[in-house]
């Protein structure tokens, strides 16, 4: 089929689907406005519709617009939704009183005691109306009903002049009786006093009069007697009823008390007397004491204390009045009670000065108050003075050097001066301390051994071995001030032919200096003591043999890691014998000591690494040590041969000498393991590439070789096609 066929295939496809599916699309616009012109001409919002079914109908009127107004689409249909009338008048027409309540007396007109009723509605007494009540009246502060007609009032005494004859008999009351007092009394000059009375009996309902040096119409009467001293007296009268009483009462006015205040200080940490002024560093404890007294004739009540202590003075507690403890605050202030004439109260407390940082260099002068008053008594204050003196540091680095030392064969402590033995192990300790008021910096240690004590390494900062050397001085960083670091290292006494008989003290000397500061020693000293007894001299012979691989005694062997080795230690006396004889061994990293030990083949529980005593040597004498150990791990070794040199020492007080075996501990590649690089190309992936090479190689040979005359050429192209054959078959 041509293109043009195929086009016109397609075209009248869509020529058909679209006169198929346009008639539907006309029809269903025509049906969609016939709708809305439908609508709109029965229903148009501004005209009143012809009633409520025929507006709402089935439509949703929430797509339509509302009308402009109420009166366009209500006009006056449906008071239920129309708006509300201006005036209740207007929309409900006459007063409707379950709507609209108006005032009582606008509604009701004429005043209706049904509906209005006093708060209160008590018969009067004796009192009455000539004339009709219009409501109530008020007498003695209520309010009194007054019921319609005239004849239900009730008149004093019988009478027809007024509603009939109904007459009234007033009660019968008791006797009036009043009593006062004064407080408080004593009282003192400008002091308020307070006189009150005391009345019973009467009708309840009492009227009250005061006079004399006070004077009110209430039942209680104020005043304060300024510049005045003695008695005053005031009498109150009170009416109740017909009835009348009257009391005196009287206080008596003492003149103004006068006081006196003490304040001292102490210095607590320096133990020092009560002062005015006293003179204290930062942190030390104080004591403060205030002192007050009566001086006058008259007795002084309520009186307050209170200290006002200065910053950087801190209230510490242990408050005490004339010896007894207070739970009180005298910061706040405490009530010592009332003072006698020429009486004393003591009250002592506690506090404590800042911290140095909170105060320049020199002296600070801190100022303390202490105040006291009392009822009728204005505050008066006394002060004492706390000099606090900060001492100037200049800012430098400073640092010290402690020098210890101690006898490790005989287990000493650490201390100045130890005696030791030719051939004794020494430990040596140098502690470094920084007190300078700014940090030490490069802060430098060396050590200076004497002749006869020889380094024997093992060193330590903070028990941290170090690689240093102590002898030519390390670095241990920086020391800020009040931080120290601890250096040790072991030494040994050369041997008893180097020195002569006697004591010998040999002096070490320990140097330490930092930046900005000249270096400063310490020493110690170790006093070596050779007897006069001959000790004799002795031979040594140490050797090795691997145990794994079953070697033979050698002074050398070669091990791989974590095989087993045995050492052997020959000792030998002299012509003389020997005294004494201590050996000790000492293995070298990565050799473990793995126990068995044996003297003459006897199983020992000596110590071969701190020393072993194996006593007295007879002339020509030899004793045999034997002991096991172990190669480490393969990965504490690099590739390629370790040597690891085991050293014995034999000594006594007069004679020393030592012999050494050595390991040679090898770790090779693993075989077959891979060390080249991976290229990332898998060995199938070779084979085939290769394979293919080959072939194509071949290919591309071919037509040569088929040309060839060579026999062997010949011949080999005749097996090739034979295999080809047989795999094609």
């Amino acid at each position: 089929m041509n293109k043009f066929n195929i086009k016109s295939k397609y075209f009248a496809i869509f020529l058909a689907g679209f006169l198929l599916i346009q008639p539907g699309f006309s029809a269903l616009g025509s049906t969609l406005l016939d709708e809305y012109n439908t609508y709109w001409n029965t229903w148009n919002t501004t005209s009143t519709p012809s009633d409520n079914t025929n507006y709402w109908g089935t439509s949703n009127s929430t797509i339509y617009s509302t009308p402009s107004t109420d009166s366009d689409y209500w006009g006056t249909w449906n008071t239920t939704t129309y708006s509300t009338p201006s005036t209740s008048y207007d929309y409900w027409g006459t007063y409707n009183t379950t709507t609209y309540t108006p005032t009582t007396y606008d509604y009701w007109g004429t005043w209706n005691t049904t509906t209005y009723t006093p708060t209160y509605t008590y018969t009067p007494t004796y009192y009455y109306c000539t004339q009709p009540c219009s409501g109530y009246y008020q007498y003695d502060g209520y309010y009194y009903y007054c019921p319609q007609p005239c004849s239900y009032y009730y008149i004093p005494t019988c009478s027809s002049s007024c509603c009939g004859s109904s007459c009234y008999t007033p009660p019968t009351y008791p006797s009036l009786t009043v009593s006062c007092s004064a407080s408080p009394n004593p009282a003192q000059t400008n002091q308020n006093v307070i006189f009150t009375a005391y009345p019973s009996g009467g009708t309840g309902s009492y009227y009250y009069s005061w006079t004399g040096d006070c004077t009110s119409s209430s039942q209680t009467c104020y005043r304060t007697f300024y510049s005045y001293t003695g008695t005053a007296t005031a009498t109150v009268t009170v009416s109740s009823g017909s009835q009348t009483a009257s009391a005196s009462c009287s206080v008596t006015i003492q003149g103004t008390p006068t006081l006196s205040i003490n304040k001292l200080v102490r210095n607590i940490t320096d133990n020092t007397g009560w002062q005015d002024s006293v003179s204290a560093d930062p942190n030390e404890r104080l004591e403060f004491s205030i002192q007050v007294s009566n001086t006058s004739n008259t007795t002084a009540n309520n009186i307050r204390v209170t200290d006002v202590l200065p910053s950087r003075i801190y209230y510490q507690g242990s408050l005490r009045v004339d010896g007894s403890y207070s739970g009180g605050d005298i910061t706040s202030g405490i009530y010592i009670g009332s003072l006698s004439p020429g009486q004393s109260k003591t009250v002592v407390f506690e506090a404590r000065v800042g911290s140095e940082s909170e105060f320049g260099y020199g002296t600070t002068t801190l100022t303390n108050y202490g105040r006291v008053s009392a009822d009728n008594f204005s505050q008066i204050e006394d002060t004492a003075l706390v000099n606090v003196y900060r001492y100037y540091q200049p800012q430098s680095p400073s640092v010290t050097i402690t020098k210890t030392v101690k006898n490790v064969t005989d287990n000493t402590s650490w201390v100045d001066s130890v005696s030791a033995d030719p051939n004794d192990s020494l430990s040596y300790s140098l502690y470094i301390y920084s007190n300078g008021t700014i940090t030490a910096t490069n802060v430098q240690v060396k050590d200076i051994l004497p002749s006869k004590i020889s380094y024997q390494g093992n060193l330590r900062i903070d028990g941290v071995y170090s690689g240093g050397d102590i002898l030519n001085g390390i670095n241990i960083g920086s020391l800020t001030n009040g931080q120290s670091k601890t250096i040790t290292f072991d030494a040994k006494v050369a041997s008893g032919s180097e020195f002569g008989t006697g004591t010998t003290n040999l002096i070490n000397t320990g140097r330490t200096w930092c930046d900005g500061l000249s270096y400063i020693e310490d020493t110690a000293v170790v006093n070596v003591y050779r007897g006069t007894t001959p000790t004799g001299t002795f031979s040594i012979s140490k050797q090795v043999r691997n145990l794994s691989d079953g070697t033979g005694w050698q002074e050398t062997v070669s091990a791989d890691p974590t095989e087993i080795l045995t050492f052997l230690i020959q000792v030998t006396a002299g012509s003389s014998g020997a005294q004494n004889v201590i050996v000790k061994d000492t293995l070298p990293a990565k050799i473990i000591y793995q126990g068995n030990l044996k003297v003459d083949n006897v199983s020992s529980t000596g110590d071969i690494i701190t020393g072993l005593n194996i006593g007295n040597f007879s002339v020509n004498q030899t004793k045999t040590i034997t002991f096991d150990a172990r190669v480490a791990t393969a990965d504490q070794f690099g590739f390629g041969t370790t040597e690891l040199i085991n050293t014995t020492l034999a000594y006594n007080v007069s004679y020393s000498i030592s012999d050494t075996a050595k390991v040679s501990v090898t770790k090779t590649a693993v075989a077959g393991a891979v060390t080249g690089v991976v290229t990332g190309v898998n060995p199938i992936y070779l084979a085939l590439i290769f394979a293919f090479l080959l072939s194509l190689g071949f290919y591309l040979l071919l037509p040569y070789l088929e040309n060839s005359q060579n026999p062997f050429v010949k011949k080999v192209l005749g097996v090739g096609y034979k295999i080809k054959m047989f795999v094609m078959r």
